[in-house]
């Protein structure tokens, strides 16, 4: 999957799958296993999410110089064969399964709201100044192929996921931190993108600024989206709690 041929197609892929499964779930009701699979899936992630933002970070100049990790853990990963460019690889490869998130919603009988869908299809892309956040488009123009500072947003986002999924699977104490966690991940590539684009405008012409130009925009179009759908689902909350004090309730 590290071509943008290859990206369309997988585009195509899920959009097809995805129509499929709607019209089956509206003709027969939600997959009786889905929900569970997903749980399942949503844990697995979080673990896996933990490991690799370990990876990552330990492979970050900032973190190991600024925060001057000395764990066991961090240097084995520090130590292992696994390089840059198979890290960047296993990144971006990482975001395609993903889109098990948006088929298990569907699955389970869910609806898939414009920021999830959108987040989704163009993860793989064009990440942030320092990995960012995530899509098969956006990492594969800002982490495969203009990779300065991939490690840092990488590392954030593989740790929003770890609080994401675990939440998802069940831990429903997670939830306050979900938010700070993704708008910190989105802020710092941002601010990020903007850092490298301002530093770099006088340097030479072989130093291409658009996929950070291109990052910072989507990075920004997502921090819209996932602004607004904070909102709608504080206002969710405020109308349940208005509806349970005044004794309302639905079957």
């Amino acid at each position: 999957m590290d071509s943008l041929p290859q990206l369309l197609s997988s585009s195509i892929t899920l959009i097809t799958i995805a129509i499929s499964l709607r019209i089956y779930v509206r003709r027969h009701g939600p997959i009786r296993f889905a929900s569970k699979l997903t749980k399942i899936n949503n844990y697995f992630y979080a673990t896996a999410s933990l490991f690799f933002c370990i990876a990552i970070l330990s492979s970050s100049s900032f973190f190991t110089r600024k925060m001057n990790f000395e764990s066991g853990l961090l240097l084995l990963f520090e130590a292992s064969l696994v390089g840059d460019e198979t890290r960047r690889k296993i990144y971006h490869l990482s975001k395609f399964y993903e889109y098990v998130d948006i088929l298990n919603v569907l699955a389970s009988g869910g609806q898939v709201g414009l920021h999830f869908g959108f987040h989704h299809l163009t993860l793989m892309s064009d990440f942030m100044a320092g990995g960012g956040k995530k899509t098969p488009y956006l990492t594969y123009f800002r982490v495969l192929h203009h990779h300065e500072g991939w490690t840092l947003v990488a590392g954030l986002n593989t740790l929003h996921h770890v609080f994401m999924y675990a939440y998802f699977g069940g831990m429903g104490f997670l939830r306050p931190i979900l938010p700070m966690t993704g708008m910190f991940q989105l802020i710092v590539g941002i601010a990020g993108e903007i850092w490298i684009v301002c530093r770099n405008m006088n340097a030479a012409p072989e130093m291409q600024l658009w996929p950070h130009v291109a990052c910072a925009g989507l990075l920004g179009t997502y921090l819209v989206l996932y602004i607004a759908e904070m909102k709608e689902m504080s206002q969710k909350d405020k109308v349940d709690k208005k509806k349970g004090g005044t004794g309302a309730h639905t079957d």
